[in-house]
């Protein structure tokens, strides 16, 4: 089920589960042109893989890093991040217990 998230500030997001596993959830995430995904914890181990378009995401402690097609991001839980998307985006966040290594 597809539903808007306007949470913590964001703007043109998107969000349908995809599925769980026993020990993750992933979702379908979807950003407008110029869309953001506001500030926000990490509530398990994140993965943020981008299947379209390209983002910005930042941390408070790295700035803005440029992530694309085949590329992803990494958050551990608690770590607050921002996504930005100039161009749009579609990406598979994956969270849960991740061997990250």
């Amino acid at each position: 089920k597809l539903f808007t998230d306007d949470r913590f500030g964001s703007l043109g997001f998107t969000v349908t589960p995809v599925g769980n596993g026993c020990e993750t959830r992933m979702h379908l995430l979807r950003l407008a042109p110029d869309g953001v995904i506001g500030e926000h914890p990490a509530v398990d181990q994140q993965l943020l893989v981008v299947l379209s378009g390209a983002a910005s995401v930042s941390t408070p402690i790295e700035g803005p890093h440029e992530i694309a097609v085949g590329q992803a991001a990494a958050f551990e839980p608690g770590e607050m991040h921002t996504t930005r998307s100039r161009s749009g985006l579609v990406a598979l966040a994956i969270e849960g217990h991740l061997d990250l290594t």
